[in-house]
């Protein structure tokens, strides 16, 4: 018996694993089955029951020039293509079926993928592992998420290390799965969130559920709309709210997916000062480049984390593959970040910040001034019937501006 243990990790190299005992057998492949039978009925729990039996079918494929995949997609890496002939064929494990090429590996089984997503984001600082379940894109066709399927497999990635779950909740429905799910932190999403009747139908789904719940903004920059969004959840009974601000939208090309409007948030925490708020540098800036910097903009001004899209595989993500970062990458981001912590004002920083303040006072003095001169003259053309706006008047006011700028 001693022969037939494993010498390493290798079943096909005949100097280790069991090949060196198997190599000239020609029944060593159903030796090597029989001895991982009797390994699977004693490994669950000592009770014979079978977990791997049947777990996963085999298939030969004699067709010649097969790509094989790395991954479950098309624009994944060819590791070789495949042979033809009865000496060329080639047995593989079926995990997701296409006729177009083949794909080997696990990390298409959705749990392991999950877990080794989990241990890399671990090793690099992450607590939360989260996922959009169900989505809704703003056109059909693409990658809409598993459903509540998924909420196993994070329960599995919880029980093995330890992590907290997050996900995306838009409908009562989801709430439902993911309460039963044992979930511990959701997000509201921002087109969700720009409804205040898809809100209330949440708020109210959500009453007695004791879990953080994080609003993102709404698509628009409208402050008044993020706020009700927050006041129908808290009206529901849920104390234990924050805020996700991951950029608005807007029409013009901008650098960023969504605009940062920074003011929009500051104001936000000048209102409630504590309210919890988090940055989403990923849907923000649209593309992995821009994550550090917008990152470390956020920690500048004091937001509370960071919610940054990860994938093992990037560029072969199913949604948004330009925005999402390696683990490893992500680990890089976090240790860079500078935390100013240091609130302390010395004696030249208060100088200087009274000079601002004198600064202020003679500015809103002035712009009093102006205005009640613009009253005066508002006024005078409504009383002899003069238009608002004058073009050859608006024009020389600017030529003004811009002489005085080209003079600084």
């Amino acid at each position: 018996m001693a022969d037939g243990r494993f010498f390493s990790s290798s079943l096909g190299n005949k100097g280790s694993g069991l090949n060196v005992k198997y190599a000239s057998d020609p029944y060593w492949g159903m030796e090597i089955a029989s001895i991982a039978y009797q390994i699977d009925k004693l490994s669950k729990n000592k009770n014979g029951t079978l977990s791997d039996y049947n777990y996963y079918s085999l298939s030969l494929i004699n067709k010649f020039d097969i790509p094989v995949k790395q991954e479950p997609s098309d624009g994944s890496k060819t590791l070789y293509t495949t042979q033809y002939g009865p000496h060329y064929q080639e047995g593989f494990i079926v995990i997701d079926e296409n006729p177009d090429f083949v794909f080997i590996g696990l990390d298409k089984d959705a749990t392991y993928q999950s877990y080794s997503k989990a241990l890399s984001l671990i090793l690099n600082g992450a607590k939360i592992i989260g996922t959009n379940n169900d989505r809704i894109l703003a056109k059909p066709g693409g990658f809409e998420g598993v459903g509540a399927a998924a909420i196993p497999w994070l329960k599995e990635v919880k029980v093995k290390t330890g992590m907290l779950l997050a996900t995306e909740v838009a409908t009562p429905a989801h709430v439902l799965e993911v309460v039963k799910g044992g979930v511990d932190l959701v997000w509201i999403g921002a087109r969700t969130v720009t409804n205040p009747f898809a809100m209330q139908e949440l708020a109210d789904s959500l009453k007695g559920a004791d879990i953080p719940v994080l609003v993102k903004n709404p698509v628009n920059p409208d402050i008044e709309l993020w706020i009700g969004a927050l006041e129908r959840l808290y009206n529901a009974g849920i104390k234990n709210l924050g805020v996700i601000h991951r950029g608005f939208s807007s029409y013009e090309k901008k650098l960023y997916r969504n605009i940062p409007l920074w003011s929009i948030p500051i104001e936000l925490r000048r209102r409630f000062p504590n309210l919890t708020i988090f940055c989403d540098p990923s849907h923000m800036g649209g593309c992995r480049e821009l994550i550090a910097p917008l990152s470390q903009q956020s920690m500048d001004l004091s937001f509370d984390g960071l919610i940054i899209e990860s994938h093992c595989s990037p560029d072969s993500a199913l949604s948004d593959a330009a925005q999402q970062v390696t683990p490893d990458a992500l680990g890089f981001i976090l240790k860079h970040l500078v935390i100013r912590e240091n609130a302390a004002v010395t004696e030249d920083l208060e100088s200087w910040r009274a000079n601002i303040d004198e600064l202020d006072e003679e500015l809103l003095t002035l712009l009093a001034k102006r205005m009640a001169v613009s009253r005066k003259i508002g006024n005078y053309k409504k009383e002899h019937g003069m238009p608002v706006l004058q073009s050859g008047r608006y024009n020389q006011l600017l030529s003004g501006v811009h002489s005085i700028l080209a003079e600084e």
